[in-house]
């Protein structure tokens, strides 16, 4: 079994209104380490493509550079047991007058293979649980 090198160095961000390309390339660091679980390579922010297409024209990148709930899901993982991805979703209906104006909310999820049998067991951690307020206090 291969070890985890500590010598490899990976960038870290530093500004947490990264946009989409450059949180891709920071995931994609992850992509050549041996024996650490897979790690999805761009954020998943979509339920499906039509949602997708529908916020094409209203996101300050190329909507390309975020993904769908299935694309994380059938992306072949490299047989490895441990699925990491990073979600960004907003809380809150955007079926309203101002939905683009909506904060959106990051979270990440841990898929686990079970060790006998079929299953999966989902865990999804919040670095900040608590509601996200925009700059004037406002949900």
């Amino acid at each position: 079994m291969e070890t985890f090198n500590s010598a490899i160095h990976l960038e870290p961000l530093t500004d947490p209104k990264t946009l989409g390309p450059e949180f891709t390339m920071f995931l994609e660091q992850f992509s050549s380490i041996p024996d650490i679980p897979y790690i999805y390579n761009k954020a998943i922010a979509y339920r499906h493509a039509r949602d997708q297409r529908n916020w094409a024209g209203y996101l300050p990148e190329d909507p390309q550079s975020r993904s769908t709930f299935s694309e994380f899901w059938i992306e072949p993982k490299q047989g490895r047991k441990v699925w990491l991805g990073c979600f960004t979703t907003t809380t809150e209906n955007t079926v309203r007058p101002d939905w683009d104006k909506l904060i959106w909310h990051v979270w990440g999820a841990a898929v686990i293979g079970v060790a006998e049998g079929w299953g999966k067991h989902l865990i999804i951690w919040d670095c900040d649980p608590r509601t996200t307020h925009d700059e004037n206090g406002q949900l």
